[in-house]
């Protein structure tokens, strides 16, 4: 019986298997077990067959090697030999199958399902695949992937020969041939290739019609498992999926490579934001975020600088932060009607700082392109870079920011620009952002960069900011809290402003680098104006107070500088403030966000000043009476504005510093501190500068080297040397006198005390005859220069004055 089955497997593989093709495995699987079943055909074995393992084990009778087989006993069938003389010892299995019954008939009954079938055998089958199995399937397949269970064993997925799943109708009713793998039934023969042609087929033709459905907007369907690729989302809703697919991917938006690939999931019920496209069929898909990002083309943004953006930009941005995703945009400019509303978490990034454009539509009138309301109480992280908004066009502010709470720490702007805000600003905010970065470039408009907040930008870094072509103030950083703030802004580039270059208020700014500033002023300042008494009307619980001044010639988003004022109803209006117009002869300005009226009253005083704006390279303010210093790490250049007589510096109130520590200012400019509150410094350590005008402002100098040489002649009463004498220090004065047989050169050692009200000076030099020298020289300050009086007669002698001064 053995060389019988051996004789029929060589046959079965010399000539039941074609030699060509990709059969050529099978036909050398099948001769090896041909030569294995040869082998074992030589096998011989002396006892009996056993029904079971039990009844084996429980006949210990034959000797030692003696051989034997179990034959029905499912997984327990096999050759054994005996261990041990005769009626002692044990058997021990040498093979999981019954020798001359390596390939085993087993029958589909339908017990199971098309696709998990359950499978009977009379021989129990090999776990290490040592047998080939014929199994006889009831009906085909419906399916994939299909499993199969052999006597009630383990579940086995069936795989074709090249290791994938079956396709639906690959395995027809009839017998296949197989082999146990591990947890899978490997078939040697191959499904049924009718079917797997007419599914081909199939495809095929579905995807002809398909592509004639959408008119030539989606591509043939490319399977990738179960996401087919096609041409655009824009033909989709001419498609009907498959039953079955989950999700698809599209290559463009409208047309191929437009920057519009998605991958989209299916959805039976529409999604209730605007990131889906409609599907044939009554389906839809919802754009799937690949990394957490999300394409801007891709859910049909717009940037050809014409088409409006305002159906999809708001809900897009409400879309992102709604889920956390960041929105990535191309190179191009789009436009809104309509602003975005940012409230929660937010990231943006564009193609470059002047490479992507948000910007408004014409005649929109919407308060910014971004905008964090007021009604936003959560912290928020916002993380935007590489692009730029554009104000013009009546958009009011490039960025509003004013919700009532902080922007997260770690936040960052960067590589941002906001340019043509000509109602208001690039950026303006009313939140704080604590160790923050911000790299925002800024033209044009009220304001460049405006941030008044409680805290502003404690322990921020304002990187490189390039601002100008303002008309009010390029950098505005103000704390509106009641504790001390910090930030560092590093080689700032402020040229051209119409208004103020810098502004800061109740806080410590430290410029670092090379600070750069330039034609600000470019506008006449206008004369400041007394108001009337009590020109301040509160009311109860509010930060709005209604100021009176007639004819004041102010529009909305102008600012005023007030000083003078007398605390009303607990608010002391004293400081910079922004304008809202009532009529022509009032206004409202807000103090801050967090102080209100006790009351509803009138007040002020009657020495209130408004000044308008303050056409200078730098302010400082500390009106809320928290020391402010604005501390220059060196200034590269400043000049005054055209407007402008040569102003540097302003200090409005108390408690307010500049320190320059390098750099070398215009030597004709004038850094104007008169008119001021007392407890103002100008601290010049090693800094070029020039004429200080100063009544109340401490001025300390420190400027080596620098000379300043004036002439005076003999017969002169009294005479200005050139030399400025406007602070506590010492002047070296050389000095040549000439009688009518000698002369005499020495030098004058002038100390200035107290501003220049007391003045000592000695000769260093020859002791001076009494006669032909009777010229001599005493020192005085008048109107802030070092003066010269002779004492002596008129005699033919003459004198030349140099001077070298260091001032403290």
């Amino acid at each position: 019986m053995v060389d019988m089955a051996a004789s029929v497997f060589r046959d079965f593989a010399t000539d039941g298997v074609p030699s060509s093709g990709t059969n050529k495995p099978q036909k050398s699987k099948i001769r090896e077990w041909g030569a294995y079943l040869e082998s074992l055909a030589n096998l011989s074995f002396s006892g009996k067959v056993y029904a079971t393992e039990a009844d084996l084990d429980a006949d210990l009778v034959p000797a030692a090697n003696s051989s034997a087989i179990v034959s029905g006993d499912g997984d327990n069938d096999g050759l054994y030999m005996k261990v041990g003389s005769t009626g002692v010892g044990s058997w021990t299995r040498l093979l999981d199958f019954v020798p001359g019954a390596q390939i085993v008939h087993a029958v589909d009954t339908g017990a199971g399902t098309p696709n998990a079938i359950v499978a009977t055998s009379t021989i129990g089958l090999s776990a290490s695949g040592s047998q080939i199995v014929r199994l006889d399937v009831f009906e085909a397949n419906t399916g994939s992937p299909v499993t199969v269970a052999f006597n009630g064993g383990s579940v086995l997925t069936i795989k074709t020969a090249s290791g994938n799943h079956v396709v639906a109708g690959g395995l027809a009713a009839g017998p296949v041939l197989g082999v146990v793998s591990d947890t899978s039934f490997r078939l040697l023969s191959d499904q049924a290739s009718a079917v797997v042609l007419a599914g081909a087929e199939a495809a095929s033709a579905a995807a002809i019609a398909a592509r004639d459905i959408a008119a030539g907007y989606a591509s043939d369907a490319v399977s990738q498992g179960f996401v087919p690729v096609y041409a655009t989302a824009a033909g989709m809703s001419a498609i009907t999926l498959e039953a079955g697919i989950v999700a698809f991917e599209t290559r463009g938006r409208t047309a191929m490579d437009d920057g519009g690939q998605a991958i989209w999931a299916v959805r039976s019920v529409e999604p209730s934001h605007v990131c889906k496209i409609t599907l044939g069929g009554g389906k839809w898909g919802e754009i799937i975020a690949t990394r957490g990002e999300i394409s801007a083309e891709a859910v049909g943004l717009k940037f050809d600088n014409s088409t409006d953006n305002g159906a999809l930009w708001p809900g897009v941005i409400a879309y992102c932060v709604a889920n956390g995703y960041r929105l990535v945009c191309p190179k191009g400019t789009m436009r809104t009607s309509v602003a975005a509303s940012v409230t929660g978490d937010c990231y943006i990034r564009g193609a470059g700082r002047y490479a992507t454009t948000f910007k408004a539509m014409a005649g929109s009138g919407i308060t910014a392109l971004l905008h964090v309301p007021s009604s936003v109480t959560g912290a928020v992280v916002l993380e935007w870079d590489s692009f730029q908004t554009d104000g013009s066009l009546t958009a009011l502010h490039g960025v509003l920011l004013e919700g009532t709470n902080v922007i997260t720490q770690g936040s960052y702007f960067r590589s941002l620009r906001g340019i043509n805000s000509v109602n208001t600003s690039g950026v303006r905010s009313t939140m704080p952002l604590y160790s923050g970065y911000i790299d925002w470039f800024a033209s044009a408009g009220k304001h460049g960069i405006h941030w008044k907040a409680n805290a502003c930008l404690n322990n921020s870094y304002i990187a490189q900011p390039r601002i100008t072509n303002t008309t009010i103030t390029g950098l505005h950083l103000e704390n509106t809290g009641a504790s001390i703030a910090e930030l560092t802004v590093n080689s700032a580039d402020i040229e051209g402003n119409n208004g103020a270059g810098v502004y800061v208020c109740n806080m410590r700014a430290i410029f670092s680098g090379a600070t750069h500033l330039e034609g600000n002023g470019d506008t006449v300042q206008p004369a400041p104006t007394t108001l009337g008494a009590n020109p301040f009307t509160t009311v109860s619980g509010s930060a709005i107070v209604t100021v009176a001044h007639t004819a004041h010639g102010l529009a909305t988003g102008d600012e005023v500088n007030i000083s003078g004022a007398t605390a009303v109803a607990t608010q002391t209006m004293n400081g910079k403030f922004v304008v809202t117009v009532v009529d022509a002869n009032s206004y409202t300005i807000r103090k801050n966000f967090i102080s209100t009226a006790n009351a509803s009253t009138t007040g002020g005083g009657s020495s209130v000043i408004v000044a308008k704006i303050l056409p200078i390279d730098i302010l400082v303010d500390s009106h809320d009476n928290i020391a402010t210093l604005a501390d220059f790490t060196s200034i590269s250049r400043s000049t005054a504005g055209a407007g402008q007589s040569g102003v540097f510096a302003l200090l409005m109130h108390a408690q307010s510093s500049i320190t320059i520590r390098g750099g070398t200012l215009s030597r004709s400019h004038l850094i104007d501190g008169n008119s001021q509150a007392s407890g103002n410094n100008i601290n010049l350590p090693n800094c070029l500068a020039g004429t200080v005008n100063a009544n109340a402002v401490g001025v300390r100098r420190d400027e080596p080297g620098i000379k300043k040489i004036g002439r005076i002649a003999l017969g002169t009463v009294a005479t200005a040397t050139g030399i400025s004498a406007n602070s506590n220090g010492w002047v070296r004065v050389t000095a040549t006198k000439r009688s009518t047989n000698d002369v005499i050169a020495g030098m004058y050692l002038v100390s200035l005390d107290n501003a220049g009200d007391v003045v000592r000076s000695g000769w260093i030099g020859p002791a001076l005859p009494l006669a032909g020298f009777e010229d001599f020289v005493t020192f005085s300050v008048v109107s802030s220069q070092l003066m010269a009086a002779r004492t002596g007669g008129t005699s033919d002698g003459w004198m030349t004055l140099e001077g070298e001064w260091r001032e403290f």
